[in-house]
C-alpha cells in the first residue's frame, strides 16, 4: 500500500514545481520593476516609479512565500516533533498582509495622518515639530 500524504504535506513533485513557479514569478517581478524604474529614470514620470517599487515590493512578498517554503520543509526535532509544515501558512499570511498594506493605504489617507499628528506634536513639543515636520 503506497503511503499517503495529507494536504498539509506536498508531494516532493509538488514542492519543487511550487518553487519553480514562485522563482519565476521573483524573476518577472524583478524585471518588471527594473523595467519600469529605468522608464521612470528616463521620463521622469512619478507614475512609472511607483510601479516600479509596487513591482519590487510584489517580488519581496514572493520571497516571503519563498522563505515559508523553505522553513517547512524542516525536519521534526525536539521543539516541533511534528515538524514545520504549518510554518508555510504563516509566512502567507504575512505576504497577504503586506499586499492588503501596501494597495489599502492612500496617499491623502497617508497625507492626513501626518497632518494630525503634525497638529498635535506642533502644540505638544514645538522643538519635535521642528525636527520632524519642518524639513519634508
Amino acid at each position: 500500500m503506497p503511503p499517503e500524504t495529507s494536504p498539509a504535506s506536498p508531494s516532493s513533485a509538488d514542492a519543487k514545481g511550487a518553487r519553480r513557479v514562485v522563482y519565476g514569478a521573483v524573476a518577472a517581478n524583478l524585471a518588471i520593476a527594473v523595467s519600469k524604474l529605468v522608464a521612470a529614470a528616463a521620463t521622469g514620470s512619478a507614475a512609472m516609479l511607483a510601479e516600479g517599487v509596487h513591482s519590487a515590493v510584489d517580488a519581496g512578498n514572493e520571497l516571503l512565500l519563498l522563505l515559508g517554503m523553505r522553513r517547512s520543509n524542516r525536519p521534526p526535532d525536539e521543539s516541533h516533533p511534528f515538524g514545520y509544515g504549518k510554518v508555510l501558512y504563516f509566512w502567507a499570511l504575512i505576504a497577504a498582509a503586506s499586499v492588503r498594506f501596501k494597495r489599502g493605504m492612500r496617499v491623502e489617507e497617508v497625507e492626513q495622518a501626518i497632518a494630525r499628528l503634525e497638529d498635535t506634536v506642533s502644540h505638544e513639543c514645538p522643538t519635535i515639530r521642528h525636527v520632524f515636520f519642518e524639513f519634508r
